[in-house]
């Protein structure tokens, strides 16, 4: 009895203290991007493509998927990337690897755009595109995913929602272990609540006692009193918490769950306020800077990271994007140097190199580049594409 009623205390102070749903404030601070940037070429196609696939694949939801392309649509539209991927699906589909995992992400984001009509045609491209690069398997077999030791170029945490989509390792359990049953629990009303103390005096005398009212059972003094506790305590926490790094920087995820993504960036900027070197809030803001187009902030925030941890391959990864999308190919090339410095076995990496290279037109360290990628990850299709072009390039 006591845990039933436990049960409809907790969801009643749910909805008294529970998160706002509501869309967040967003910042006061509102900044522009004023790039006035070039059309995408293939090779751009390319580099954004494999980061949205990873972002989806990391767990992204339909408003951050939108977000991407929102911050894409000076540069190109639906009907372009519906071309480009029409005709990067003929070249995987050709291709003698397998690209199983490759063909998993496409599929997830076909899904993902189902009921986005911005982005369905592209969407279900993607789809097609995906389920006939896992139809090129023979026989079946179990896909265990494991997700990529290469960093994300987005904030730590924002490709890890609620809602996470990739597969887990299985875990075996023994056959004669049984997994126990979760008792449920019918929660009462408050009408059913104070009818049930009335009833039962044992059960008023009881939790008078546990609240400290001496002899007073008076069911409606008891619910009362139980009130009152949970919201002394609920403010105590509130008081305790509101001033301390990790509050703000777990508000900061909430709210791009919630994809208020200004409102995430200044909770990490009250993180930093309190400790100047969080390395997590700088990180979550600089990455998040960059999806809103922000650049020239986001990249504030990896050299303050660099100038943290000088030898952290991905802090320099995320300098190097930024970078690129600056469209700054030699400060990028730079960059990228650095994070193989730190993880030569980074073939996403190499790939990314070889990109600031063929716009360089460095395209003979460009095929270095791209063939060093695909030493580390045979089946990484995309730098056996670009690699492909390149060569037929410098042929004619």
């Amino acid at each position: 009895m006591l845990r039933q009623i436990w049960q409809w205390l907790k969801r009643f102070f749910q909805g008294l203290f529970g998160v706002n749903k509501g869309k967040p404030r967003q910042s006061q601070h509102s900044y522009q991007q004023t790039d006035s940037l070039k059309p995408l070429s293939d090779t751009d196609y390319e580099f954004l493509f494999m980061q949205l696939l990873e972002g989806v694949i990391r767990g992204w939801d339909q408003k951050r998927v939108l977000k991407f392309f929102t911050q894409l649509e000076d540069r190109t539209t639906q009907y372009d990337w519906t071309n480009w991927l029409e005709g990067f699906g003929d070249k995987v589909l050709t291709s003698a690897a397998p690209n199983q995992e490759l063909g998993i992400r496409m599929v997830r984001f076909g899904q993902l755009t189902e009921f986005l009509p911005s982005l369905r045609r592209l969407g279900q491209e993607s789809y097609a595109i995906g389920q006939k690069i896992l139809n090129k398997q023979k026989k079946r077999q179990i896909w265990e995913y494991t997700a990529p030791a290469a960093p994300e170029t987005l904030p730590k945490n924002l490709e890890i929602p609620q809602k996470v989509e990739t597969p887990l390792e299985e875990v075996e359990i023994p056959p004669t272990t049984e997994p126990q049953q979760p008792e449920e629990f019918t929660p009462l009303t408050p009408d059913q609540l104070l009818a049930r103390l009335y009833e039962d005096s044992t059960l008023a005398d009881t939790l008078a006692k546990q609240l400290g009212l001496d002899d007073d059972s008076n069911p409606e003094h008891i619910v009362s009193a139980m009130v009152n506790q949970m919201i002394d305590l609920q403010n105590k926490i509130k008081s305790k918490e509101v001033a301390t790094e990790e509050t703000w920087l777990k508000k900061g995820i909430e709210q791009v769950n919630q994809g208020d993504l200004n409102g995430a960036i200044a909770s990490w900027e009250q993180a930093i306020s309190i400790n100047p070197n969080s390395i997590e809030a700088w990180y979550n803001r600089g990455g998040t800077l960059g999806t809103l187009g922000r650049l020239a902030e986001s990249l504030t925030c990896f050299e303050k990271l660099i100038e943290l941890q000088p030898s952290d391959h991905m802090f320099w990864n995320g300098l190097g994007n930024t970078f690129y999308r600056l469209e700054r190919w030699e400060d990028a090339l730079n960059a990228w140097d650095k994070v193989l410095k730190f993880k030569p076995d980074y073939y996403q990496g190499w790939y990314n190199r070889a990109c600031a290279l063929e716009h360089l037109n460095r395209l003979p360290e460009a095929i270095e580049s791209y063939q060093k990628a695909l030493e580390i990850q045979p089946d990484f299709s995309l730098a056996q594409s670009r690699l492909t072009e390149v060569k037929a390039k410098l042929t004619n």
